[in-house]
């Protein structure tokens, strides 16, 4: 039998005293989140609204421009220049982002108890991922449970816009200079599967940078242009004198300028119709 002394006994009432209040303060803590949420990434931000959350978003990035009501929150800066005043000035108990905001950024807002959730998103099954987590975080359950058979029958439903006789070998051209591609495993890569069609890029990284060289030996029956409205012009014009690439050659290579096309997230079903309405060009 074990006899605890004064000292003893004294020393563990404090101890259960205070995990008791650990407790209460995690508890306390977990009930707040989500009331006041700073998202700095555009697919989070898009994410929070789909759920019916948008009322609690106070603040974004200076890149977040969806929806239209995501555009009237304050602005604390771009995922890598964030501005820590500015957030701290929203007095949020949450701050929302996927990988890549600066860790230093992650310490301070952590240092106030401010609760950081991070969240990579790089396909379709990240996306439906996304809407658990922020489901589960915000203890809005029936909100996922609403959402996602909705994105699931629409992205069914988008799958079918584009079925080709036979499948064309695309290459999805992202940046021009320098000439980055979507390879296999990208969300484009997914984009284009998800519509039917096969990547030209059957192997290597997922953003890999190529040499005109390579797209000739690549050979694509078509060429997807993502580049969007900044880039200095259009590749079916920029490529002209490439006759030897098949896609050039035969005149498929179509655009699409809507950036929504390499942003995982909830619109993934619009960015499926948008490639399948592109691809549905090239065979007129």
């Amino acid at each position: 039998m074990i006899t605890l002394t004064r000292r003893d006994a004294v020393a563990l009432g404090l101890a259960s005293a205070l995990s008791v209040a650990r407790c209460r303060d995690t508890s306390r803590e977990k009930r707040t989140r989500g009331r006041r949420v700073v998202s700095v990434a555009p697919n989070v931000t898009e994410m929070l609204f789909a759920l019916g959350l948008g009322g609690r978003v106070v603040g974004v990035s200076s890149l977040c421009d969806f929806p239209d009501e995501a555009r009237q929150r304050t602005r604390v800066g771009a995922l890598d220049s964030l501005s820590v005043e500015a957030i701290l000035a929203l007095a949020p108990d949450t701050v929302a982002g996927v990988p890549g905001v600066p860790q230093p950024v992650i310490d301070r807002l952590r240092a106030r108890r401010i609760h950081v959730e991070i969240s990579r998103v790089e396909s379709v099954e990240d996306v439906r991922a996304l809407a658990r987590t922020y489901g589960r975080l915000f203890d809005e359950p029936a909100a996922v449970d609403r959402w996602l058979p909705l994105f699931d029958e629409q992205i069914a439903r988008a799958r079918h816009l584009f079925v080709p006789r036979e499948r064309p070998r695309v290459l999805a051209v992202v940046d021009q200079r320098p000439l980055v591609c979507a390879g296999p495993g990208s969300y484009v890569d997914e984009l284009l599967r998800l519509s039917n069609v096969d990547n030209a890029l059957a192997s290597g990284p997922a953003w890999p940078q190529l040499s005109l060289e390579t797209v000739i030996s690549v050979a694509p029956d078509v060429v997807l242009d993502l580049c969007g409205p900044l880039a200095q012009e259009p590749l079916d014009r920029a490529w002209a004198a490439h006759t030897t690439i098949p896609a050039v050659r035969d005149r498929r290579v179509v655009s699409v300028a809507d950036p929504l096309v390499t942003r995982p997230g909830p619109r993934a079903p619009r960015a499926i119709e948008l490639v399948s309405l592109a691809l549905q060009r090239t065979t007129r």
